[in-house]
């Protein structure tokens, strides 16, 4: 059983979102990170070994997102987490990955790039932020589990950046990858709104 007081030792190590934060929500963000552990299934691959420290900050990053609802957010359609620690072959897609969100209620994330990501602030990369935002809107189209805050704002997002990629724009707004579909720019303004938020207004 990992207590709040492990929690709480290492988000102060090893969290850089956690120094960003009062002391309120880091209690807030110790006891949703606990619920967090608690009900997820989290699967190690290729020998992996998964430590509570990994366990912590995996799910540390999951509620960092949803700090800010009034109710704790579990993202109960995504049961199992999945982490490799090295980039991993999708027979789908025929290609390596770091990191995906699966409609069957899965998220995959290879350890290294989601550790960098965590650790920089501010390179604008955020592997865990990214798959847990595309998880975040899946739940809300797929009327999952829906917190109807989010609900609103994100129909509010998605009819601008709707407007912003039919323009087809010669120099993307964040990085290459955002004009790929709604959701990649979705999942890659969260990292941005986060990591740069200057850059980000």
């Amino acid at each position: 059983m990992i207590s709040i007081n492990e929690i709480y030792n290492v988000l102060l190590l090893e969290f850089p979102y956690f120094k960003k934060i009062n002391e309120e929500k880091r209690q807030l963000l110790c006891k949703r990170t606990k619920h967090f552990i608690e009900g997820t299934d989290f699967i190690p691959r290729k020998g992996m070994e998964l430590t509570n420290r990994m366990l912590i900050l995996i799910s540390a990053c999951s509620q960092q997102l949803t700090l800010s609802f009034p109710d704790h957010y579990d993202y109960a359609y995504f049961e199992k987490i999945i982490v490799y620690p090295e980039k991993y072959y999708s027979t789908y897609t025929e290609k390596y990955h770091t990191g995906e969100m699966n409609t069957a209620g899965i998220i995959v994330l290879y350890w290294e790039d989601f550790y960098k990501g965590i650790k920089n602030q501010n390179d604008t990369y955020n592997l865990g932020l990214h798959e847990f935002a595309h998880a975040l809107e899946f739940m809300d189209i797929a009327n999952k589990d829906i917190n109807e805050i989010f609900s609103a704002c994100l129909d509010k997002f998605t009819a601008v950046a709707d407007h912003y990629l039919k323009q087809q724009p010669d120099k993307p707004l964040f990085r290459s990858y955002d004009t790929t579909n709604l959701s990649e720019f979705f999942a890659i303004a969260t990292e941005y709104y986060f990591e740069n938020p200057n850059e980000f207004a």
